[in-house]
């Protein structure tokens, strides 16, 4: 037989309101009979009738997290740390990959599912655009994870702060003596987010002294293993005097190292690499790489944050959270200073 309410409250000796209010965290008790409520419901492995409070509550205590390609070792981290978030507060979570899907599709089926909030994080910017209005039209609450898409709607941000971490992987390499950098770069030049891109633009000058040099991506836009490796071999062709290179992530570093490795020359003693995302493989490869990092554990336990907030409707629609970087020196960056 089902365990119900009033079993939970009998066992704990309080009305099966008390119950309610403690479960659904509404009302404030002692924690003595708060104590006893959970006791009893771990004891009676009590679960409440989510239909009913989600027809009372007018909300399902569901979140989803949408990302345009849950393989990239990013996400993860995030993910692990979304899910344990949303645990604490009692809320299921659905785990959605847009790669090579139909997005629109997942989109309204998450919807027919009356999930309370949805994470987003895709590749292209005019699907995010549709498809973020659609949800707001729909009463799903929404964070992003690029500042260019929350300009265009009431929506919150939650990214890590790449600007400052490029500026940081910059002064990093002129400290230690490098005065020719390269920065390979994945991404399109042409949109507003790609923030790696131009806070190398704007620093280079001011720390060098001389103009940028960048080798540039082809659509369609990737930052793979491969894309790092095909840049590497156009920068190996082209400036040869270079001493560092920056790339816009990790992956994209493991493919410039397995070229330069493939062209004869060593690491960091011709040629210094700089990761981005500081992702778990990072510090295992040969050898163990210098990255800009951040927490993406507690990246997702923040996404989720927001998106609770708004469900609960405790914030502004619009918002934006900028996570802090750092850098982790390792083994791929040579110290001309020293020499």
């Amino acid at each position: 037989m089902r365990t119900s309410r009033k079993d939970v409250a009998k066992l704990a000796g309080v009305s099966e309101q008390t119950v309610s209010y403690v479960l659904n965290k509404s009302r404030k008790f002692s924690k003595e009979v708060e104590d006893r409520v959970h006791k009893a419901v771990e004891k009676l492995g009590y679960k409440p009738d989510m239909i009913a409070k989600s027809l009372v509550q007018r909300r399902t205590d569901s979140v989803a997290f949408l990302v345009h390609d849950i393989a990239n070792p990013i996400f993860p981290e995030m993910i692990r740390g979304f899910q344990e978030r949303a645990g604490e507060f009692g809320f299921s979570v659905y785990i959605a990959d847009a790669l090579g899907q139909n997005v629109l599709s997942q989109i309204n089926d998450l919807i027919s599912r009356r999930v309370d909030g949805i994470y987003l994080s895709l590749a292209s910017e005019h699907q995010m655009q549709s498809i973020i209005q659609r949800l707001i039209d729909c009463n799903v609450k929404v964070v992003v994870g690029n500042r260019l898409t929350a300009k265009a709607h009431p929506v919150c941000c939650v990214e890590a702060d790449l600007k400052q971490g490029m500026y940081d992987a910059m002064c990093f390499l002129r400290d230690k003596g490098h005065k020719k950098i390269v920065y390979l770069n994945g991404l399109d030049t042409e949109t507003e987010n790609n923030d790696r891109y131009f806070a190398f633009m704007k620093y280079h000058k001011q720390l060098f002294g001389t103009e940028p040099v960048v080798i540039q991506n082809d659509p369609p836009y990737e930052t793979t293993v491969e894309v790092g490796s095909k840049l590497t071999k156009r920068l190996l062709e082209q400036h040869t005097d270079c001493t560092a290179i920056i790339t816009t992530n990790d992956l994209m570093a493991y493919g410039a190292m397995d070229c330069i490795k493939g062209s004869g020359l060593h690491i960091p003693e011709d040629i210094s690499v700089v990761g981005f995302d500081d992702i778990m493989y990072s510090k295992y490869i040969y050898p163990p790489l210098t990255t800009v990092g951040y927490d993406k554990r507690e990246h997702g336990r923040r996404i989720f944050d927001e998106l609770y907030k708004r469900i609960d409707g405790d914030a502004e629609a619009s918002s934006y959270c900028a996570l802090s970087t750092s850098l982790v020196s390792r083994a791929t960056v040579r110290d001309f200073s020293a020499e």
